[in-house]
C-alpha cells in the first residue's frame, strides 16, 4: 500500500490504516468496516465540505491505483473495495446531513 501513501492528502496515513482494517458484509449484503476503522475515520479524517471532496478524491485515486497495480490477492481486493464503498457512503451521507457552513 506504499503506492497509496504517495497520493497527497493531509490524512493519508490514517486512511491507509483504515483501509488495512478488516471488512465484511452484513446478512443483507451491505459492506461494513470494523468499529475501530469507523472510529478512526470519524476522529482523524476530515470529511465535511471541501475536506470531504478532498477525501473523496483521495479515495477515488487510491481505488484506481489498487486496480492498476494488481498486487493484492482477491480477498484483499474485495476488502479494499468494501472499505472504499463504505467510506464514500459515509462522506456522502455526512455532506447531506451536515449543518450549513453559511
Amino acid at each position: 500500500m506504499t503506492e497509496m501513501a504517495d497520493i497527497p492528502h493531509q490524512s493519508s496515513d490514517q486512511l491507509l490504516e483504515i483501509l488495512a482494517e478488516p471488512t465484511g458484509l452484513t446478512s443483507s449484503g451491505f459492506p461494513y468496516i470494523s468499529d475501530r476503522a469507523f472510529r478512526l475515520f470519524l476522529r482523524d479524517v476530515p470529511h465535511l465540505f471541501k475536506d470531504g471532496q478532498e477525501t473523496l478524491t483521495w479515495l477515488n485515486c487510491a481505488e484506481r491505483l489498487v486496480h492498476r497495480i494488481k498486487i493484492f490477492v482477491p480477498d484483499e481486493l474485495k476488502s479494499l473495495e468494501r472499505s472504499f464503498k463504505v467510506l464514500k457512503n459515509v462522506i456522502g451521507s455526512a455532506s447531506v446531513t451536515a449543518p450549513s457552513d453559511l
